[in-house]
């Protein structure tokens, strides 16, 4: 009896010790934004001014899954973390490249990036993209806003992105 007694007694210190650190640990994971980018892979269709594009958005993971590319036409974007804080840099046919950090979320499923800084080769124009705004609307539905800067001022392109 008394060795049934220091068992059971175990098993309570053990479950005391075990259980509270597992719950701990469920409700502190809290998924990164890239996480968000991570679920767009795959090919999705352009729409703009009520037309379909003859151009798609393909998202792929890469490097072990540390970065989202996202192929739009001819362009290409990188999403990374840096630190804390996801990044885009956009690849731009105009020959710059803007990077852009994730501001926090004011809204659930929005995620805007604003203009951290512009590598540009002299030759570049000055226009740049100035902020990018993702709208998740659902798993298959996306509305993307690009706001440029151009020395004459803003410029905002809007699309629909629908998963094929």
């Amino acid at each position: 009896m008394r060795a049934s007694r220091s068992l059971l007694g175990w098993i309570q210190v053990f479950a005391l010790a075990v259980v509270p650190s597992v719950s701990v640990a469920q409700t502190n994971t809290v998924p990164s934004p890239l996480d968000s980018f991570k679920k767009l892979e795959g090919t999705w269709s352009i729409q703009t001014g009520g037309k379909t594009l003859n151009i798609q958005v393909t998202y792929q993971l890469a490097s072990k899954g540390s970065i989202v590319t996202e192929q739009f036409g001819r362009e290409l974007s990188v999403f990374a973390m840096d630190g804390t804080a996801l990044t885009m840099t956009h690849y731009c046919n105009v020959g710059n490249q803007p990077r852009l950090r994730l501001k926090p979320q004011s809204a659930r499923n929005v995620y805007e990036f604003d203009l951290l800084e512009v590598i540009s080769p002299m030759s570049a124009p000055a226009d740049h993209v100035e902020r990018v705004i993702y709208q998740f609307l659902s798993d298959k539905r996306i509305d993307l806003k690009i706001i440029w800067w151009h020395p004459s001022g803003e410029e905002t392109e809007h699309y629909l992105l629908e998963r094929l």
